[in-house]
């Protein structure tokens, strides 16, 4: 049994090792948070058909630096998303528009794009990768 225990003693040391990395690893991953709590939509539909559209997010940010907003589009049914603007409504600040998909968007910049024919994705960079805004 003694000569075990020093092999014993080994896994049990690895093991809690293990177990504590993947903890960090886990809790560094569980704080970057995208929750919504409101999300409010104001429609007006123009005589020639389209329509004009507010979305007013009510979203925790925390931890991570770009949202995205995916559309799934008919052309044959919907049209095409136009006129895309980005509003911080607690700074009132307006985006810039860029063209081009990032994965990482910079603070203060968005792009609304068509990916393929039937996907329009609008993404905006928050810049909250280390603070927390509600």
């Amino acid at each position: 049994m003694k000569k075990y225990k020093g092999l014993l003693i080994t896994i049990v040391v690895m093991v809690a090792i293990a177990s504590f990395m993947l903890f960090v690893a886990t809790a560094d991953y569980m704080e970057k948070v995208q929750y919504l709590q409101n999300l409010d939509y104001q429609v007006k539909m123009n005589n020639d058909g389209s329509m004009d559209v507010i979305e007013t997010w009510d979203i925790d940010v925390i931890k991570t630096n770009t949202l995205v907003r995916n559309f799934n589009l008919s052309k044959t049914k919907f049209g095409d998303i136009t006129n895309v603007q980005i509003t911080d409504l607690q700074t009132g600040e307006k985006f810039k528009e860029i063209d081009e998909e990032l994965y990482h968007v910079p603070e203060g910049e968005f792009y609304a794009l068509n990916l393929n024919s039937h996907n329009f994705e609008i993404a905006f960079g928050v810049g909250m990768e280390n603070k927390k805004r509600k």
